[in-house]
């Protein structure tokens, strides 16, 4: 929801500041919409913008989106790319983890969840990115 005279915009689930989101792959939720749907609110929004997310920290900047845009963007394209060299999910865990260390809160279990929902889908890890 916009508020155009006020430049302040909410965008729900869209953006968690500072935290993995829930992405429900059982109901056809993606990485790739996720991250589409940011890059939506980043080309939308001047740099003047109040965007307030679902969760994480209340109020947020432009600057705050794109570095949550560019951190699902380094998640995707990790565990992908350790999984198509056939590593199994907790060697991909673990080398998430030491890759992307200054994340926090649920890192572990959507990296499994990531690579579970492409476990299923033939082709899924080979990801374009957006932006």
């Amino acid at each position: 929801m916009y508020f155009k005279e006020a430049n302040v915009i909410h965008v729900g689930d869209i953006f968690w500041n500072g935290l993995y989101p829930f992405i429900d792959y059982s109901r056809g939720g993606s990485i790739d919409g996720t991250i589409a749907a940011s890059a939506k609110v980043i080309a939308s929004v001047d740099a003047d913008a109040v965007i307030i997310p679902s969760h994480g920290k209340p109020l947020s900047t432009l600057d705050d989106l794109k570095d949550y845009h560019e951190m699902l963007a380094t998640i995707r394209d990790n565990v992908a790319r350790l999984k198509s060299a056939g590593r199994p999910v907790e060697e991909t865990v673990a080398a998430a983890v030491v890759v992307l260390s200054i994340m926090r809160g649920g890192l572990i279990s959507a990296i499994v969840l990531l690579f579970e929902a492409w476990s299923k889908q033939p082709n899924s890890s080979k990801k374009k990115r957006i932006m």
